[in-house]
């Protein structure tokens, strides 16, 4: 499993990780809690990009 590129979805206190390789198939899915984010990618080998991600649902649930 070589891992290309990963994105994280940031929030308060889970985090969403998704892993594609080279052929953009994904190769990781997963759910992380605040405490289990540093771990899990000090296990991983780097990848060639990563991609952060913030969600501003409230901030757009008060200008609607």
């Amino acid at each position: 499993m070589q891992i290309t590129t990963i994105g994280l979805d940031i929030a308060k206190n889970v985090f969403q990780v998704h892993g594609i390789d080279a052929a953009e198939k994904v190769v990781i899915r997963k759910q992380l809690h605040r405490g289990q984010v540093l771990k899990f990618f000090a296990a991983l080998p780097p990848p060639a990009s990563l991609a952060l991600r913030r969600v501003l649902r409230r901030i757009i649930g008060r200008v609607s």
